[in-house]
């Protein structure tokens, strides 16, 4: 198993291998481009954010959040550094124009899918397809950074389908770095200390046992 080593800006993290995201090639060396945990893959050596904000992709899916309307759309806050645009045309319902506000209004919350980026980084977003898209109603929302998505996700659902169970509460994970929780209080509350400590140890092997400790401990 490769070890788990946090590099900096400037690090070498080779010699005579292929630099990949987030790093940088001078000479025969790579070095990293910004902090983060350093990956290699055969002969290619990668460096994983340990924060940042989220930068969106086609296909994505994403819980977001209504910051404002127009007469035909939502303006939808994904957790990027811009807005996305969610189209009366892009919903599962037939809404009428200047209506919005009567199936999702502002503050409300709804998982949705990236649905394409142009050059100018306008982002827009749709609630179609594959039941990806879906109003939220209740539960609360818990924001982790999105570099710690896969591993509160877990390999083929493992972490995240380990935290449902032990805190009995329902979780939805955007890509975004965005949860969705539902359940009684209590369970939330260990949900939300459960993605906090996920963060802090991400870095570090043998996380499932601990988080599975951690929760059964509670």
């Amino acid at each position: 198993m490769e070890k788990k080593e946090i590099v900096v800006p400037g690090d070498l993290l080779g010699v005579g291998l292929n630099g990949g995201t987030n790093t940088y090639q001078k000479g025969d060396g790579v070095y990293a481009a910004l902090l983060g945990v350093k990956h290699t893959v055969g002969k290619r050596v990668y460096v994983v954010p340990l924060g940042g904000r989220y930068i969106p992709a086609p296909g994505d899916v994403v819980i977001g959040t209504v910051i404002d309307m127009t007469g035909s759309s939502w303006i939808v806050d994904i957790n990027a550094p811009h807005p996305a645009l969610l189209s009366a045309k892009e919903v599962p319902w037939r809404v009428d124009f200047g209506d919005l506000a009567r199936y999702l209004g502002i503050g409300d919350s709804a998982l949705v899918s990236v649905l394409r980026v142009d050059e100018l980084k306008s982002i827009q977003v749709t609630m179609r397809g594959e039941e990806r898209g879906r109003k939220l109603v209740g539960g609360q929302l818990i924001d982790a950074q999105p570099s710690r998505v896969p591993r509160i996700i877990g390999k083929e659902g493992s972490m995240i389908s380990l935290i449902t169970k032990l805190t009995h509460c329902r979780v939805l994970v955007g890509q975004n770095g965005r949860l969705w929780v539902d359940g009684e209080e209590q369970g939330i509350v260990k949900v939300r200390e459960t993605i906090k400590k996920i963060e802090a140890e991400a870095h570090t092997s043998g996380l499932t046992d601990r988080i599975r400790a951690f929760l059964e401990a509670s």
